[in-house]
Protein backbone atom coordinates (compact mmCIF):
# COMPACT_ATOMS: atom_id res chain seq x y z
CA UNK A 1 0.00 0.00 0.00
CA UNK A 2 1.37 3.41 -0.99
CA UNK A 3 0.75 7.02 0.36
CA UNK A 4 -0.90 9.76 -1.94
CA UNK A 5 -0.22 13.04 -0.64
CA UNK A 6 -2.40 15.02 -3.12
CA UNK A 7 -5.11 13.05 -5.99
CA UNK A 8 -6.40 14.96 -8.76
CA UNK A 9 -10.41 14.45 -8.98
CA UNK A 10 -10.49 12.97 -12.31
CA UNK A 11 -8.09 10.25 -10.63
CA UNK A 12 -10.56 9.73 -7.54
CA UNK A 13 -13.59 9.09 -10.31
CA UNK A 14 -12.33 6.18 -11.24
CA UNK A 15 -11.61 4.88 -7.89
CA UNK A 16 -13.32 1.59 -7.41
CA UNK A 17 -13.12 2.15 -3.14
CA UNK A 18 -12.06 5.32 -1.23
CA UNK A 19 -11.00 5.00 2.35
CA UNK A 20 -9.97 8.16 5.14
CA UNK A 21 -7.91 6.22 6.83
CA UNK A 22 -7.14 2.84 4.81
CA UNK A 23 -9.15 1.58 2.49
CA UNK A 24 -9.27 -1.85 1.28
CA UNK A 25 -10.65 -4.43 -1.20
CA UNK A 26 -13.41 -6.81 -0.09
CA UNK A 27 -12.78 -10.52 -1.33
CA UNK A 28 -17.07 -11.25 -3.17
CA UNK A 29 -16.71 -14.51 -3.00
CA UNK A 30 -16.24 -14.61 1.54
CA UNK A 31 -18.94 -13.67 4.19
CA UNK A 32 -17.43 -10.10 5.14
CA UNK A 33 -19.01 -10.87 8.73
CA UNK A 34 -17.87 -14.21 9.58
CA UNK A 35 -17.05 -13.99 13.06
CA UNK A 36 -13.39 -13.70 13.96
CA UNK A 37 -12.26 -12.78 10.04
CA UNK A 38 -8.98 -11.67 9.29
CA UNK A 39 -7.80 -8.17 7.78
CA UNK A 40 -8.68 -7.84 3.58
CA UNK A 41 -5.49 -7.47 1.66
CA UNK A 42 -5.02 -4.08 0.07
CA UNK A 43 -6.45 -3.46 -4.08
CA UNK A 44 -3.01 -3.62 -5.21
CA UNK A 45 -2.89 -6.98 -3.50
CA UNK A 46 -6.26 -7.88 -4.87
CA UNK A 47 -5.50 -7.01 -8.46
CA UNK A 48 -2.67 -9.16 -8.41
CA UNK A 49 -4.97 -11.89 -6.83
CA UNK A 50 -7.22 -11.45 -9.87
CA UNK A 51 -10.16 -9.24 -8.49
CA UNK A 52 -10.61 -7.89 -12.66
CA UNK A 53 -10.26 -4.44 -11.62
CA UNK A 54 -7.04 -2.70 -13.72
CA UNK A 55 -4.24 -1.53 -11.54
CA UNK A 56 -4.93 1.62 -12.29
CA UNK A 57 -7.72 2.23 -10.43
CA UNK A 58 -5.66 1.96 -6.87
CA UNK A 59 -6.58 4.54 -4.72
CA UNK A 60 -5.91 5.23 -1.23
CA UNK A 61 -6.61 8.71 -0.18
CA UNK A 62 -5.23 10.86 2.96
CA UNK A 63 -7.14 13.94 4.09
CA UNK A 64 -10.89 15.13 1.98
CA UNK A 65 -12.18 13.75 -1.16
CA UNK A 66 -13.97 16.54 -3.40
CA UNK A 67 -17.57 16.23 -3.77
CA UNK A 68 -19.88 15.13 -4.91
CA UNK A 69 -18.85 11.72 -5.35
CA UNK A 70 -20.99 9.82 -7.95
CA UNK A 71 -19.65 6.58 -8.66
CA UNK A 72 -20.55 3.38 -10.57
CA UNK A 73 -18.58 0.35 -10.86
CA UNK A 74 -18.86 -3.55 -12.54
CA UNK A 75 -17.38 -5.12 -9.26
CA UNK A 76 -17.87 -8.19 -7.84
CA UNK A 77 -16.25 -6.95 -4.54
CA UNK A 78 -17.43 -4.85 -1.76
CA UNK A 79 -17.43 -1.56 -4.18
CA UNK A 80 -16.90 1.00 -0.78
CA UNK A 81 -15.50 -0.25 2.34
CA UNK A 82 -13.99 1.86 5.29
CA UNK A 83 -11.61 0.72 8.33
CA UNK A 84 -10.77 2.65 11.38
CA UNK A 85 -8.70 0.44 13.11
CA UNK A 86 -8.29 3.25 16.05
CA UNK A 87 -11.34 4.48 18.28
CA UNK A 88 -13.48 6.20 16.22
CA UNK A 89 -15.91 5.50 14.03
CA UNK A 90 -15.81 3.91 10.55
CA UNK A 91 -17.99 6.08 8.75
CA UNK A 92 -20.54 9.40 9.06
CA UNK A 93 -23.12 10.83 7.05
CA UNK A 94 -24.68 14.51 8.26
CA UNK A 95 -27.16 16.82 7.04
CA UNK A 96 -26.49 19.90 8.45
CA UNK A 97 -29.27 21.89 7.21
CA UNK A 98 -32.37 22.18 9.11
CA UNK A 99 -34.93 22.16 5.86
CA UNK A 100 -33.41 19.19 4.67
CA UNK A 101 -35.99 16.35 4.22
CA UNK A 102 -33.89 13.66 2.57
CA UNK A 103 -32.06 11.30 4.66
CA UNK A 104 -28.67 11.50 5.60
CA UNK A 105 -28.07 8.30 4.60
CA UNK A 106 -29.57 5.82 1.76
CA UNK A 107 -29.31 2.64 1.20
CA UNK A 108 -30.89 1.47 -2.43
CA UNK A 109 -30.28 -2.18 -3.63
CA UNK A 110 -32.14 -3.74 -6.56
CA UNK A 111 -31.39 -6.96 -6.18
CA UNK A 112 -32.65 -9.12 -3.85
CA UNK A 113 -30.27 -8.21 -0.89
CA UNK A 114 -30.93 -5.98 1.56
CA UNK A 115 -30.70 -2.49 1.19
CA UNK A 116 -28.76 -1.72 4.31
CA UNK A 117 -27.01 -4.48 6.58
CA UNK A 118 -25.31 -3.82 10.24
CA UNK A 119 -22.85 -6.28 11.61
CA UNK A 120 -21.85 -6.69 14.77
CA UNK A 121 -18.59 -9.38 15.46
CA UNK A 122 -17.98 -8.03 18.81
CA UNK A 123 -19.35 -8.99 22.04
CA UNK A 124 -20.85 -6.24 23.30
CA UNK A 125 -22.34 -4.07 20.66
CA UNK A 126 -25.51 -3.73 19.10
CA UNK A 127 -25.99 -4.54 14.94
CA UNK A 128 -27.95 -1.34 14.47
CA UNK A 129 -28.58 1.80 17.04
CA UNK A 130 -31.35 4.34 16.40
CA UNK A 131 -31.51 7.29 18.22
CA UNK A 132 -33.51 10.49 18.27
CA UNK A 133 -31.47 12.68 20.92
CA UNK A 134 -33.88 15.91 20.42
CA UNK A 135 -36.54 15.37 22.94
CA UNK A 136 -39.05 17.38 20.87
CA UNK A 137 -38.52 15.12 18.05
CA UNK A 138 -42.40 13.43 17.61
CA UNK A 139 -41.09 11.52 14.85
CA UNK A 140 -40.34 7.28 15.79
CA UNK A 141 -36.38 6.25 15.84
CA UNK A 142 -36.90 3.71 13.43
CA UNK A 143 -39.58 3.57 10.56
CA UNK A 144 -40.05 0.57 8.38
CA UNK A 145 -42.68 0.88 5.32
CA UNK A 146 -42.94 -1.68 2.19
CA UNK A 147 -44.83 -1.16 -0.52
CA UNK A 148 -44.71 -4.74 -1.72
CA UNK A 149 -46.64 -8.05 -0.01
CA UNK A 150 -43.73 -9.00 2.99
CA UNK A 151 -43.81 -7.49 6.46
CA UNK A 152 -43.04 -3.95 7.10
CA UNK A 153 -40.57 -5.27 9.87
CA UNK A 154 -38.93 -8.58 10.67
CA UNK A 155 -36.98 -9.67 14.16
CA UNK A 156 -35.76 -13.55 14.29
CA UNK A 157 -33.01 -14.97 17.09
CA UNK A 158 -31.87 -17.88 14.89
CA UNK A 159 -29.99 -19.16 18.08
CA UNK A 160 -32.28 -22.37 19.47
CA UNK A 161 -30.26 -22.12 22.78
CA UNK A 162 -30.96 -17.82 23.00
CA UNK A 163 -33.32 -16.88 25.53
CA UNK A 164 -34.09 -13.35 25.54
CA UNK A 165 -36.85 -11.90 23.33
CA UNK A 166 -36.61 -11.20 19.54
CA UNK A 167 -38.07 -7.85 19.80
CA UNK A 168 -37.95 -5.90 23.11
CA UNK A 169 -40.06 -2.85 23.08
CA UNK A 170 -39.06 -0.91 26.68
CA UNK A 171 -40.39 2.92 27.30
CA UNK A 172 -39.91 5.13 30.42
CA UNK A 173 -42.60 7.67 29.33
CA UNK A 174 -46.55 7.27 29.78
CA UNK A 175 -47.34 5.88 26.59
CA UNK A 176 -46.98 2.16 25.28
CA UNK A 177 -44.30 0.32 24.93
CA UNK A 178 -45.94 -1.53 21.40
CA UNK A 179 -48.78 0.18 19.28
CA UNK A 180 -49.68 -1.76 16.81
CA UNK A 181 -52.29 -0.33 14.31
CA UNK A 182 -54.65 -2.00 11.70
CA UNK A 183 -55.92 1.39 9.18
CA UNK A 184 -56.70 -1.49 6.48
CA UNK A 185 -59.06 -4.88 7.08
CA UNK A 186 -56.24 -7.10 8.75
CA UNK A 187 -55.71 -7.61 12.18
CA UNK A 188 -53.79 -5.49 14.11
CA UNK A 189 -51.71 -8.09 15.89
CA UNK A 190 -51.22 -11.63 15.22
CA UNK A 191 -49.40 -13.69 17.37
CA UNK A 192 -48.66 -17.70 16.38
CA UNK A 193 -46.89 -20.56 18.21
CA UNK A 194 -46.12 -22.67 14.36
CA UNK A 195 -44.05 -25.36 17.05
CA UNK A 196 -46.59 -28.01 17.81
CA UNK A 197 -44.16 -29.49 20.81
CA UNK A 198 -43.70 -26.08 22.37
CA UNK A 199 -45.43 -25.63 26.04
CA UNK A 200 -44.76 -22.12 26.48
CA UNK A 201 -47.11 -19.39 26.17
CA UNK A 202 -47.90 -18.06 22.55
CA UNK A 203 -49.14 -14.44 24.42
CA UNK A 204 -47.27 -14.02 28.22
CA UNK A 205 -48.34 -10.80 30.09
CA UNK A 206 -46.73 -9.73 33.59
CA UNK A 207 -47.45 -6.69 35.22
CA UNK A 208 -45.53 -5.65 38.79
CA UNK A 209 -48.31 -2.42 39.87
CA UNK A 210 -51.53 -2.27 40.85
CA UNK A 211 -53.05 -2.36 37.58
CA UNK A 212 -54.79 -4.96 35.03
CA UNK A 213 -51.75 -6.82 33.56
CA UNK A 214 -53.89 -7.15 30.50
CA UNK A 215 -56.65 -4.79 29.34
CA UNK A 216 -59.23 -4.89 26.50
CA UNK A 217 -60.95 -2.36 25.32
CA UNK A 218 -63.24 -2.03 22.48
CA UNK A 219 -65.10 1.16 20.72
CA UNK A 220 -66.90 0.21 17.83
CA UNK A 221 -69.87 -2.41 18.22
CA UNK A 222 -67.49 -5.44 18.35
CA UNK A 223 -66.70 -8.03 21.34
CA UNK A 224 -63.75 -6.81 23.29
CA UNK A 225 -62.01 -9.97 23.21
CA UNK A 226 -63.04 -13.19 21.44
CA UNK A 227 -61.13 -16.89 22.33
CA UNK A 228 -61.73 -19.54 19.64
CA UNK A 229 -60.35 -23.38 20.47
CA UNK A 230 -60.69 -25.23 17.12
CA UNK A 231 -59.62 -28.98 17.19
CA UNK A 232 -63.04 -30.76 16.69
CA UNK A 233 -64.56 -33.11 19.85
CA UNK A 234 -61.25 -34.84 20.74
CA UNK A 235 -59.76 -31.31 22.18
CA UNK A 236 -60.96 -31.02 25.85
CA UNK A 237 -58.77 -27.80 26.53
CA UNK A 238 -60.12 -24.28 27.28
CA UNK A 239 -60.65 -21.57 24.67
CA UNK A 240 -60.36 -19.11 28.24
CA UNK A 241 -58.15 -20.53 31.11
CA UNK A 242 -57.97 -17.94 34.31
CA UNK A 243 -56.04 -19.23 37.22
CA UNK A 244 -55.09 -17.45 40.34
CA UNK A 245 -52.66 -18.35 42.99
CA UNK A 246 -53.67 -15.67 45.51
CA UNK A 247 -56.62 -14.33 47.43
CA UNK A 248 -58.25 -12.61 44.26
CA UNK A 249 -60.33 -13.56 41.43
CA UNK A 250 -59.05 -15.38 39.01
CA UNK A 251 -61.67 -13.80 36.34
CA UNK A 252 -63.67 -10.43 37.01
CA UNK A 253 -65.90 -8.81 34.40
CA UNK A 254 -66.92 -5.28 34.39
CA UNK A 255 -69.02 -3.22 32.89
CA UNK A 256 -70.12 0.18 33.14
CA UNK A 257 -72.07 0.92 30.52
CA UNK A 258 -75.09 -0.37 29.48
CA UNK A 259 -74.20 -3.92 28.71
CA UNK A 260 -73.40 -6.92 30.12
CA UNK A 261 -69.89 -7.96 32.09
CA UNK A 262 -69.72 -10.75 30.69
CA UNK A 263 -71.56 -13.30 27.65
CA UNK A 264 -70.52 -16.96 27.01
CA UNK A 265 -72.30 -18.87 24.16
CA UNK A 266 -71.77 -22.16 22.72
CA UNK A 267 -73.10 -23.71 19.70
CA UNK A 268 -72.02 -27.26 20.82
CA UNK A 269 -73.35 -29.75 23.22
CA UNK A 270 -71.32 -28.29 25.45
CA UNK A 271 -71.67 -25.62 28.29
CA UNK A 272 -70.82 -22.37 27.40
CA UNK A 273 -69.43 -21.70 31.02
CA UNK A 274 -67.99 -24.43 33.47
CA UNK A 275 -66.67 -23.51 36.93
CA UNK A 276 -64.66 -26.39 38.54
CA UNK A 277 -63.18 -25.70 42.02
CA UNK A 278 -60.46 -28.12 42.91
CA UNK A 279 -59.40 -27.08 46.07
CA UNK A 280 -62.12 -26.10 49.09
CA UNK A 281 -63.84 -22.27 47.96
CA UNK A 282 -66.26 -22.05 45.69
CA UNK A 283 -66.55 -22.69 41.67
CA UNK A 284 -68.76 -19.37 40.82
CA UNK A 285 -69.37 -16.38 43.35
CA UNK A 286 -71.72 -13.91 41.72
CA UNK A 287 -71.90 -10.99 43.62
CA UNK A 288 -73.71 -7.06 43.17
CA UNK A 289 -72.45 -4.01 45.19
CA UNK A 290 -75.00 -1.59 44.65
CA UNK A 291 -77.04 -1.23 47.38
CA UNK A 292 -79.58 0.29 45.14
CA UNK A 293 -79.60 -2.30 42.98
CA UNK A 294 -82.96 -3.53 42.21
CA UNK A 295 -81.68 -6.40 39.23
CA UNK A 296 -81.30 -9.97 39.76
CA UNK A 297 -77.53 -10.74 40.85
CA UNK A 298 -78.07 -14.05 38.40
CA UNK A 299 -80.43 -14.32 36.11
CA UNK A 300 -80.89 -17.23 33.83
CA UNK A 301 -83.21 -17.96 30.96
CA UNK A 302 -84.08 -20.67 29.02
CA UNK A 303 -85.97 -20.15 25.34
CA UNK A 304 -85.97 -24.02 24.87
CA UNK A 305 -88.10 -26.69 26.92
CA UNK A 306 -85.20 -27.57 28.80
CA UNK A 307 -84.51 -26.56 32.28
CA UNK A 308 -83.40 -22.92 33.05
CA UNK A 309 -81.43 -23.79 35.64
CA UNK A 310 -79.99 -27.77 37.28
CA UNK A 311 -78.59 -28.02 40.67
CA UNK A 312 -76.69 -31.21 41.63
CA UNK A 313 -75.27 -32.83 44.05
CA UNK A 314 -73.67 -36.55 42.98
CA UNK A 315 -71.95 -36.43 46.07
CA UNK A 316 -74.35 -38.58 48.56
CA UNK A 317 -73.66 -35.95 51.22
CA UNK A 318 -74.14 -33.27 49.56
CA UNK A 319 -76.67 -30.64 49.50
CA UNK A 320 -78.87 -29.47 46.64
CA UNK A 321 -79.78 -24.97 46.70
CA UNK A 322 -79.64 -22.70 49.73
CA UNK A 323 -81.41 -19.78 49.44
CA UNK A 324 -80.23 -16.75 52.74
CA UNK A 325 -81.95 -13.61 53.17
CA UNK A 326 -81.82 -11.20 55.74
CA UNK A 327 -85.61 -11.14 55.93
CA UNK A 328 -86.93 -10.33 52.54
CA UNK A 329 -88.55 -13.29 50.04
CA UNK A 330 -86.74 -16.15 49.44
CA UNK A 331 -87.85 -18.67 47.28
CA UNK A 332 -90.41 -17.44 44.94
CA UNK A 333 -92.07 -19.40 42.09
CA UNK A 334 -94.32 -17.73 39.22
CA UNK A 335 -96.85 -20.21 36.79
CA UNK A 336 -95.63 -23.74 38.30
CA UNK A 337 -95.46 -25.76 40.94
CA UNK A 338 -93.10 -26.55 44.06
CA UNK A 339 -93.20 -30.14 44.20
CA UNK A 340 -90.96 -33.21 45.03
CA UNK A 341 -89.83 -35.72 42.62
CA UNK A 342 -90.17 -39.19 44.22
CA UNK A 343 -89.48 -42.51 41.74
CA UNK A 344 -92.47 -44.90 42.03
CA UNK A 345 -93.03 -48.68 39.97
CA UNK A 346 -94.54 -46.49 37.28
CA UNK A 347 -92.12 -44.12 37.19
CA UNK A 348 -91.06 -40.55 38.59
CA UNK A 349 -93.77 -38.97 40.52
CA UNK A 350 -94.34 -35.42 41.38
CA UNK A 351 -95.89 -34.53 45.08
CA UNK A 352 -97.06 -30.87 45.68
CA UNK A 353 -96.58 -28.71 48.24
CA UNK A 354 -99.96 -26.96 49.91
CA UNK A 355 -99.19 -23.23 49.81
CA UNK A 356 -100.97 -20.95 52.54
CA UNK A 357 -101.84 -17.16 53.13
CA UNK A 358 -99.73 -16.98 56.00
CA UNK A 359 -96.41 -18.26 57.17
CA UNK A 360 -97.09 -22.00 59.11
CA UNK A 361 -95.06 -24.33 60.28
CA UNK A 362 -96.31 -27.70 61.41
CA UNK A 363 -95.46 -30.41 63.54
CA UNK A 364 -97.76 -33.66 63.80
CA UNK A 365 -97.62 -36.56 66.40
CA UNK A 366 -99.38 -39.48 68.75
CA UNK A 367 -100.96 -39.71 72.19
CA UNK A 368 -103.44 -41.73 73.97
CA UNK A 369 -105.60 -40.44 76.96
CA UNK A 370 -105.37 -41.70 80.53
CA UNK A 371 -108.11 -41.06 82.29
CA UNK A 372 -110.15 -38.74 79.09
CA UNK A 373 -107.50 -36.19 78.92
CA UNK A 374 -103.43 -35.87 77.79
CA UNK A 375 -101.24 -32.81 78.15
CA UNK A 376 -99.07 -32.55 75.12
CA UNK A 377 -95.75 -30.62 75.73
CA UNK A 378 -94.50 -29.13 72.40
CA UNK A 379 -90.93 -30.20 70.88
CA UNK A 380 -88.83 -28.05 72.40
CA UNK A 381 -86.94 -27.82 69.36
CA UNK A 382 -89.99 -27.03 67.40
CA UNK A 383 -90.95 -23.92 70.09
CA UNK A 384 -87.78 -22.11 69.35
CA UNK A 385 -89.14 -21.84 65.53
CA UNK A 386 -92.32 -20.42 65.98
CA UNK A 387 -94.16 -17.68 67.70
CA UNK A 388 -95.50 -19.57 71.06
CA UNK A 389 -97.03 -15.33 72.11
CA UNK A 390 -99.27 -15.84 69.14
CA UNK A 391 -102.27 -18.48 68.90
CA UNK A 392 -101.51 -21.32 67.34
CA UNK A 393 -103.79 -24.21 65.71
CA UNK A 394 -104.03 -27.53 67.24
CA UNK A 395 -106.12 -30.39 65.37
CA UNK A 396 -106.83 -33.57 66.95
CA UNK A 397 -107.96 -36.59 65.20
CA UNK A 398 -109.28 -39.86 67.28
CA UNK A 399 -108.41 -43.79 66.66
CA UNK A 400 -111.18 -44.96 68.39
CA UNK A 401 -114.96 -44.56 69.75
CA UNK A 402 -113.95 -41.17 71.34
CA UNK A 403 -115.23 -37.19 70.84
CA UNK A 404 -112.32 -35.01 71.75
CA UNK A 405 -111.50 -31.03 71.70
CA UNK A 406 -108.75 -28.87 73.14
CA UNK A 407 -109.13 -27.91 76.18
CA UNK A 408 -106.15 -25.73 76.72
CA UNK A 409 -103.11 -24.35 74.98
CA UNK A 410 -100.20 -22.31 76.55
CA UNK A 411 -97.12 -21.40 75.00
CA UNK A 412 -95.83 -25.01 76.49
CA UNK A 413 -98.29 -27.09 75.05
CA UNK A 414 -101.36 -27.95 74.77
CA UNK A 415 -104.38 -30.05 76.74
CA UNK A 416 -106.92 -32.68 75.04
CA UNK A 417 -110.16 -33.44 76.83
CA UNK A 418 -112.48 -36.71 76.25
CA UNK A 419 -116.04 -35.16 75.38
CA UNK A 420 -117.49 -38.71 75.14
CA UNK A 421 -116.59 -42.28 74.60
CA UNK A 422 -113.44 -44.44 74.99
CA UNK A 423 -111.15 -42.69 78.20
CA UNK A 424 -107.69 -44.00 76.63
CA UNK A 425 -108.45 -44.09 73.03
CA UNK A 426 -105.48 -43.29 70.87
CA UNK A 427 -105.39 -40.08 68.75
CA UNK A 428 -102.89 -38.46 66.61
CA UNK A 429 -102.51 -34.34 66.72
CA UNK A 430 -101.66 -31.38 64.17
CA UNK A 431 -100.23 -28.22 65.39
CA UNK A 432 -99.82 -25.71 63.05
CA UNK A 433 -98.01 -22.12 64.61
CA UNK A 434 -97.13 -18.87 63.30
CA UNK A 435 -92.78 -18.85 62.10
CA UNK A 436 -90.91 -17.10 64.18
CA UNK A 437 -90.54 -13.34 62.87
CA UNK A 438 -92.82 -13.69 60.32
CA UNK A 439 -95.94 -13.49 62.57
CA UNK A 440 -97.30 -10.18 60.52
CA UNK A 441 -96.82 -11.65 56.79
CA UNK A 442 -100.02 -12.67 55.41
CA UNK A 443 -100.53 -12.22 51.68
CA UNK A 444 -97.88 -9.06 50.97
CA UNK A 445 -97.59 -7.61 47.65
CA UNK A 446 -94.60 -8.31 45.50
CA UNK A 447 -94.58 -5.73 43.14
CA UNK A 448 -90.95 -6.48 41.66
CA UNK A 449 -93.14 -9.23 40.18
CA UNK A 450 -95.76 -6.90 38.57
CA UNK A 451 -94.58 -7.20 35.19
CA UNK A 452 -93.54 -10.80 35.04
CA UNK A 453 -95.45 -13.05 32.34
CA UNK A 454 -98.20 -15.31 33.56
CA UNK A 455 -99.20 -13.12 36.39
CA UNK A 456 -102.78 -11.54 35.10
CA UNK A 457 -105.57 -12.05 37.25
CA UNK A 458 -106.80 -15.24 37.91
CA UNK A 459 -104.12 -16.90 35.45
CA UNK A 460 -102.61 -20.32 36.62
Amino acid sequence: MRAMPSLPSSRLSAAAVVALTTLAACDGSRTPTAAGEPERPGIAAAVGAGDGVAASTEVVALGTIPLPVNQSISYTGTALRVTNTSTGGAGGFLVSNTSNANPALLGQSNGTGPAVKGYQNGTGGNAGLFQIANASNPRAAVYGFTNGLGSGGAFEITNSSNGTNALLAKTNGRGSAIRAEATGLGTAGTFVNTNASNGANTVYVQSSGPSQALSVASIGTGHAALFTKSGGPASTAAAVRAQHAGGGTAVHGVNTGYGRGGLFEATSVEAALTGSQRGPGLAAFLVTTNPSSTSPTLFVQSNGANWAGSFRAINPGGRGVEIVTAGGAGLQVIGGTKNAVVGTTTGARELYTEESSEVWFTDYGFARLAGGRARILLDPTFAETIDVGAPYHVFVEPYGNAALYVAERTPLGFVVQLRDGEPDVEFSYRVVAKRQGFAHKRLDRAPWMDASPGLAAGAP
